[in-house]
């Protein structure tokens, strides 16, 4: 188990270096809006975009990367998404938002922007909290080398510290990307901004923080500036 996790834990930094590369060239360099937003509500991990290939018909879904990777060892039920559900319900979330789009929800909205604007960031704290798990991940980890046996709720506990690790790094790595944007005065919003009749990746990216993947037929929207909307799948 050590070997295998410190195989794992060097893979990922490797890919989280050469993240780092790509994210310095610019706000959004991921060529889906989705990739950085979509998460899992049950282990908690992004979800990833996948194509299949049924009997000759390609469907486009987005899938848990716990659940790619690992099968249902770390995820046991988080659903497959057709994209297009996806963003049927994210234009439904959108128009919603610009049809009620008063003072207190703009300001709500662009709230956010200001507050990063002035200083008020939470990266600090973020990343004291993710020094303090990685310090627990590996003292349980060492801890494990001291069994010759199974030990199921080391285990446990690793499993639940790792996710929790790729949350706060998740986290960190949007703030950062939001105090960037928040540099732009100009990126602030207005109703008119959200009156679109399709699904549009861009506006997506700029207004839209996290969502979560409740269940096969509901995600939850959050908004940048903590607006949130639950919506069905259909």
């Amino acid at each position: 188990m050590f070997r295998e996790v410190q195989a794992e834990i060097a893979r990922r930094n490797s890919k989280s270096a050469a993240n780092q590369r790509k994210r310095r060239r610019g706000r959004y360099n991921s060529k889906y809006a989705l990739s950085e937003r979509l998460f899992c509500g049950d282990c908690g991990s992004p979800y990833k975009r996948v194509t299949w290939n049924i009997h000759g018909r390609k469907q486009i879904v987005w899938r848990c990367v716990n659940r790619i990777e690992y099968g249902t060892k770390f995820c046991g039920s988080s659903p497959s998404i057709p994209e297009e559900e996806l963003h049927r319900a994210i234009l439904k979330a959108v128009q919603d938002l610009a049809a009620n789009f008063t003072d207190e929800v703009a300001a709500q909205i662009n709230g956010i922007l200001h507050s990063i604007q002035t200083g008020e960031s939470i990266k600090p704290n973020l990343q004291e909290q993710l020094e303090q798990t990685q310090q627990e991940f590996d003292r349980l980890l060492e801890m494990s080398l001291d069994f010759d046996e199974d030990t199921p709720f080391l285990d446990d506990r690793l499993k639940k510290l790792n996710s929790k690790i790729k949350r706060l790094k998740k986290a960190i790595e949007e703030t950062a990307a939001q105090q960037e944007k928040a540099s732009q005065p100009e990126l602030l919003l207005s109703a008119r901004d959200l009156q679109i009749q399709e699904y549009d990746d861009a506006l997506t990216a700029r207004i839209i923080e996290k969502i979560t993947v409740r269940s096969r037929n509901e995600i939850e929207i959050r908004f940048i500036g903590g607006y949130e909307k639950a919506m069905p799948l259909e």
